[in-house]
């Protein structure tokens, strides 16, 4: 392989101390292959990049490659002077992992909304795979263009990041990388992110974000501090965490196990510890904890809602309303929901859903009314580029983001 070729020889030459490093290998005939030591700098870094991570040392990271935007910047001016607006560029262009971020100022007179009204002439111009995303963030008008050459986020790369695991436990976990490199944090503890609506249609990586989640909760914890209730529908969402420590139950597939029941023992636990908190007087579990031996947070992650309710109508109901007791009341109690579909129709995301699950992570959907439902009248969501690239809102606008990859073997490590 020509990069692992470039790698060893990287590699001997900062052995060596030399400058020129050639590598022989056999074909079976021999075969030399010079490098000069331009040649080898990449390789160099990425070699370090390597080394850093599997000593542990949180490093420089490589050098990511950059797609032109001088052109791109002057064919987005182009193509909306074409459609009878006119713009330029307001400052430099932001490179994220999978788009890059071009932020646009218009002419006197010309009203901001014009330009979304354009969006297809824009793509036809760019010649894009994916059509770009114009939003507006922090006031500004923001074009989204994907990179050719798009970049994998590793969760291990920012696992130094989080928190160590304390006494007290930690209910924030990152959601996502931002545009401009930094995290963005949910937490549990705070009230719109309580419990949280997961949105994202087959190859949008939503059950990679979750294992995302769960892999950042669980750095951060110990078993003491934080259960994981995981209900798998279909079998194939959470099967690495079987072995689990920090399981509140063993992973529940609803084809073998009755899920009612389960929800009631959570509610009558959450019951329980709005008695303890009562009678200490205190207002929450983390008031609680502080003062008294810790109770760890509770949460519940499903990957399928749908299939969840759509299975039996009959007991359709019943959930709905243990559902509905747990997310209006878990809170405080250190119970927490995360529920995740593919089809985020009104059929799923009737009213007990959509008033008490505030916090949405909306990766790629189907259709713009998908996109919708799930952020409260924003389209964004079926304009996203896949594989863990999401909307995520809270309070306010909704945010870009990217969920990092975890690895298997990173996995294994932590569990």
């Amino acid at each position: 392989a020509p990069e692992a070729d470039a790698c060893q020889a990287a590699m001997y030459r900062l052995l060596l101390g030399t400058d020129d490093v050639a590598l022989l290998s056999f074909k079976p005939e021999p075969h030399e292959q010079r490098f000069a030591s331009d040649q080898l700098k990449e390789a160099q870094a990425k070699l370090k990049a390597l080394i850093g991570r599997l000593a542990g040392v949180i490093g420089e990271k490589p050098a990511v490659a950059q797609q032109p935007k001088t052109d791109t910047g002057r064919k987005i001016v182009d193509a909306l002077r074409e459609g009878g607006v006119g713009v330029k560029l307001d400052g430099e262009p932001l490179t994220g992992p999978a788009f890059v971020r071009y932020f646009i100022d218009t002419d006197p007179g010309v009203r901001p909304d014009r330009i979304p009204q354009l969006a297809t002439m824009l793509w036809t111009r760019l010649k894009t795979q994916e059509q770009p995303q114009i939003s507006i963030e922090r006031g500004r008008i923001v074009i989204d263009v994907e990179r050719a050459d798009r970049q994998t986020v590793y969760w291990r790369d920012l696992r130094g990041q989080l928190a160590k695991p304390s006494r007290a436990g930690s209910s924030r976990f990152p959601v996502g990388v931002a545009i401009d490199d930094s995290l963005h944090w949910a937490d549990f503890a705070k009230p719109q992110d309580s419990h949280m609506l997961v949105a994202g249609t087959a190859g949008s990586g939503k059950s990679e974000w979750l294992r995302a989640a769960i892999a950042s909760l669980l750095a951060q914890n110990t078993p003491s501090t934080l259960k994981l209730l995981l209900i798998d529908p279909k079998r194939t969402a959470f099967h690495a965490f079987e072995d689990s420590r920090s399981l509140y139950v063993p992973v529940v597939y609803p084809d073998d196990t009755e899920i009612t029941p389960i929800f009631t023992e959570l509610i009558e636990e959450m019951e329980r510890r709005y008695r303890l908190i009562s009678d200490a007087g205190l207002p929450d579990l983390g008031a609680y904890n502080l003062k008294h031996d810790p109770l760890p947070r509770i949460v519940c992650f499903c990957d399928e809602y749908a299939d969840l309710i759509m299975a039996d109508p009959k007991q359709r109901k019943e959930i709905e309303r243990l559902v509905g007791r747990l997310s209006a009341k878990g809170r405080a109690a250190g119970v927490h929901l995360v529920f995740a579909t593919q089809r985020p129709s009104r059929e799923v995301v009737t009213g007990v859903i959509d008033t008490n699950l505030m916090a949405r992570v909306c990766l790629r959907v189907v259709k713009p009314a998908e996109s919708r439902i799930v952020l409260g009248g924003d389209n964004g969501a079926s304009t996203l580029l896949g594989r863990g690239d999401l909307l995520f809102k809270d309070l306010g606008a909704p945010v870009r983001l990217q969920s990092p990859f975890v690895e298997d073997e990173e996995l294994a490590k932590l569990l």
